[in-house]
């Protein structure tokens, strides 16, 4: 059973690029009496969540929507990652190193910097009183005059399903964002006009018993999951941790920037009555990083499961050309489990661990 049912108003509403066009609008006030019309039924509950919608990056047209409908009880778009990939960004982003540190950094700074979508949005938001939510959300990387396989590159490797899970959580710390939907479970490629076939939408390749099959991007929102639930919890770094630098296009239609001092380490904590979720990301490109795990109390047993999401190079993925998979989950139990255990987190990984307090 599902806690809640969600209802979503003006998915695509910017279509055919004319306001609201495919998205089920008819005047200023109609979501706000459509709402109100569901809210009135007789088999209305407060478990029934009514979603406006509106465009990620057209922050102008998400504050009218916001207005016109302020009994929402969500306000939804799909910040979609690296939707354009030109050659212009290749001739800076020349290495694979230099490639992923921008791809990293993109859905960072979209949450962080006043330009940022995603910042916009939630300020909107913030002002009318509605909570965010994603309708859906991936790389899309359909656009721009660069060839496809940059473009599978990102959205195939282990990097790429990284960046999407961080994205997700950072999303849900930064702007409260509880409801998230990953698009899509199925489809192996899409034949983007003029590009070619890119490894999109789907995550799982193959379901069937005995041959699953599945992309980094699902394994890595899969680990998310095991262990969230909950509050979020503040997790805090040192003053001194590891950053990176990056160079690349950012803000719409500007110039190549440099955006410095972008942590390396990445972690998002969970409590549940007794139960502990920890994530840790790395956001290193080529370096392992020692980590150090600080918490109140001692785990029950001294002890912590941990699940890993494995790869021998940041390109590494999971596709039916490459043979055997070549990212993989592994699971462990951490003994000796406690306060300052140390670990190492390997480049370009992700790691989870759930354990219990006494």
């Amino acid at each position: 059973m599902f806690d809640h049912i969600h209802i979503e108003f003006g998915n695509e509403a910017r279509n055919n690029a004319a306001w609201y066009h495919c998205g089920g609008y008819n005047g200023p006030d109609y979501w706000r009496e459509l709402i109100d019309t569901g809210k009135s039924s007789p088999y209305y509950k407060p478990d029934m969540l009514f979603h406006t919608a509106g465009q990620a990056s057209y922050s102008g047209r998400n504050a009218g929507i916001l207005k016109n409908a302020p009994n929402a009880d969500r306000f939804s778009v799909a910040p979609y990652l690296v939707s354009q990939l030109n050659k212009k960004d290749l001739e800076i982003l020349d290495t694979d190193e230099k490639l992923f540190r921008w791809v990293f950094a993109k859905p960072i700074w979209r949450s962080r910097d006043s330009r940022g979508a995603m910042f916009q949005n939630y300020e909107l938001a913030s002002a009318a009183g509605i909570e965010l939510s994603i309708y859906e959300v991936n790389h899309h990387t359909t656009h721009g005059d660069a060839p496809v396989e940059p473009r599978n590159k990102i959205v195939a490797s282990i990097a790429g399903g990284i960046n999407v899970a961080n994205d997700m959580l950072l999303m849900m710390r930064e702007h409260k964002l509880r409801t998230q939907c990953l698009f899509s479970l199925i489809q192996h490629k899409y034949r983007a006009h003029g590009v070619g076939d890119i490894y999109l939408w789907g995550t799982a390749l193959n379901m069937r018993k005995g041959h699953e099959r599945y992309r980094p991007t699902f394994l890595a929102c899969m680990l998310a999951n095991k262990v969230i639930g909950g509050d979020m919890v503040e997790t805090i770094h040192p003053k001194n941790e590891p950053t990176f630098d990056t160079t690349g296009y950012f803000a719409y239609k500007g110039d190549a920037e440099t955006i410095r001092d972008i942590p390396v380490i990445w972690s998002y904590g969970f409590a549940e009555g007794r139960r502990r979720g920890l994530i840790l990301m790395s956001l290193d490109v080529s370096s392992a990083r020692p980590v150090e795990i600080a918490f109140a109390g001692r785990a029950v047993r001294d002890e912590a499961a941990t699940w890993r999401l494995n790869a021998d190079t940041i390109t590494a993925n999971n596709e039916f050309e490459v043979g055997l998979p070549q990212v993989t989950v592994s699971r462990d139990t951490l003994n000796s489990f406690g306060p300052g255990y140390e670990m190492i987190l390997p480049p370009h990984s992700m790691i989870v661990l759930e354990w219990e307090v006494r």
